[in-house]
């Protein structure tokens, strides 16, 4: 920027990276967007980034204005109007959020993209934001059963995350036999693509995973043992990784654990190595046990963060309204 203010990459990237990377500079990342908006009004891509800023920010309607935008200037792509999906669904609009998923769907189909069958999927989320976890479970599962006609090509891709967010959302629920079923069905699929390219890091990744879920299933139903087991399985299908995060997910098995059987502090010590900055679930749940434990004040942080999230998922739409309940009041 430097060499060249006008330089609309440079603007942009270094806007995603103030807006996602610590530490994040909301205001500055802003900055960078009006920048590459005002170069490039005509692109939408800048609006779009424009409209991310803006939901971190909490002023969704600016960030609805953002999208709208980038889909009027990209009226054959889907993205925009996903996007806008999203800020509907956090503004309580939710019948035009889903008008937003089921366009931006048919409009990636329509072009031969291969991103409709996971727009559906934040469709199915609505139900969520609506309280309706059941709904939420049959919309997904239909997805995950009409994978293969519909999205030949992402079909594996797409029944791993429909299955993998029934099984958390049936976790939730404390629905031993749906969840005990989406994560036997998102296992299967994972184990079929690492055979199929014949990759032990693959298959030590699909087995980790169903661990992982397996171990979270159990600590809702209160099995802190097989809760245990599983955390131990996991451990042991991540031995190999180099990766230095690789035992978070372990430790969110062992914190849920813990909460499900009040021993708060335990919880917090778990859930504080698991991945509480990215997963809003992981989060969510460690801002309830400093609560109970009575660390007011860092509780009332962690819902003050996740109140003005606003980036969509099946762990922060379960909660997006308690969380903003709990952060008001606190």
């Amino acid at each position: 920027m430097d060499l060249d203010p006008k330089h609309v990459p440079a603007h942009i990237n270094l806007g995603n990276n103030l807006l996602t990377l610590e530490p994040k500079d909301f205001a500055a990342a802003e900055e960078h967007f009006m920048h590459a908006v005002a170069l490039t009004p005509n692109e939408p891509n800048p609006h779009d980034l424009l409209g991310d800023v803006h939901r971190a920010q909490g002023n969704l309607q600016a960030a609805y204005n953002d999208y709208t935008k980038a889909a009027e200037l990209a009226p054959t792509l889907g993205a925009g109007l996903q996007q806008r999906g999203h800020v509907n669904s956090f503004l309580g609009n939710f019948d035009e959020a889903r008008t937003d998923y089921s366009r931006s769907a048919e409009l990636e189909t329509a072009r031969g993209a291969t991103g409709g069958g996971f727009f559906l999927v934040f469709r199915a989320y609505v139900n969520l934001h609506e309280g309706d976890f059941e709904a939420a479970i049959d919309e997904l599962q239909g997805i995950a059963d009409s994978a293969d006609e519909d999205f030949p090509s992402v079909a594996l891709d797409l029944k791993v995350n429909a299955l993998t967010n029934i099984a958390l959302i049936a976790t939730e629920l404390g629905d031993s036999d749906v969840a005990s079923k989406a994560i036997a069905d998102a296992s299967a699929v994972l184990l079929q693509q690492a055979d199929a390219v014949e990759s032990d890091d693959l298959r030590d990744a699909a087995e980790a995973t169903t661990s992982y879920m397996q171990g979270l299933l159990a600590a809702r139903m209160g099995h802190a043992d097989g809760a245990a087991a599983a955390a131990t399985a996991f451990e042991g299908h991540v031995a190999s990784s180099t990766n230095p995060r690789k035992l978070e997910r372990m430790h969110e098995i062992l914190g849920m654990a813990a909460w499900y059987e009040e021993n708060y502090a335990d919880a917090i010590e778990h859930l504080s190595a698991g991945d509480h900055m990215n997963n809003m679930y992981t989060k969510y749940y460690l801002a309830r046990a400093n609560q109970e434990a009575g660390n007011g004040d860092e509780a009332a942080r962690l819902y003050d963060e996740l109140a003005v999230y606003n980036f969509n998922g099946p762990g922060y739409a379960m909660f997006r309204k308690d969380i903003l309940a709990r952060a008001a009041s606190d």
